[in-house]
């Protein structure tokens, strides 16, 4: 949510979903960006959709309280706020989640580990652990890209 430069626009989810694909960061809480303010724009913003979307899923996807348009499945989230965005320990998380993701996505195109600088000290500045996660995830996604052209160019 801070790195504005991986999103080209707000529906832009190409980062998250390389992550995705190679990374994995267990037990940790999915980031929360979403304001009390924000519900009655998305609740109109969806509705549409979502009353078409429903008639198609089976019953027991229907029941799940997260597909109506009441905010009482997210309420927790909603009074906590926003993810913090420089927990030092959720950060270094997602960076080791990131060295791995990159290691595997070497490992898998055959090429040879980039080289990344160590997990950061828990005292590091929000900027370093910026430049560091920045770094990982712009290895990641080339070489995600270079391997996703090469099963394109493969017919896979």
């Amino acid at each position: 949510m801070r790195n504005r430069r991986y999103r080209a626009d707000a529906g832009d989810r190409t980062a998250e979903d390389v992550f995705r694909r190679w990374c994995h960061v267990a037990g940790a809480p999915r980031p929360w960006a979403v304001l009390p303010r924000h519900l009655g724009p998305l609740r109109a913003a969806t509705r549409a959709d979502l009353d078409l979307l429903l008639p198609l899923l089976p019953e027991a996807v229907r029941a799940d309280p997260r597909w109506q348009l009441s905010e009482d499945a997210y309420h927790a989230e909603l009074i906590r706020g926003r993810s913090p965005l420089d927990d030092p320990e959720e950060l270094a998380a997602l960076y080791r989640a990131l060295v791995r993701g990159v290691g595997a996505a070497a490992e898998t195109a055959g090429k040879p580990v980039p080289p990344l600088q160590p997990v950061l000290a828990t005292r590091a500045s929000a900027h370093s652990w910026d430049v560091a996660l920045a770094r990982a995830l712009e290895h990641l996604i080339a070489l995600d890209a270079g391997l996703r052209r090469r099963r394109l160019s493969l017919g896979l």
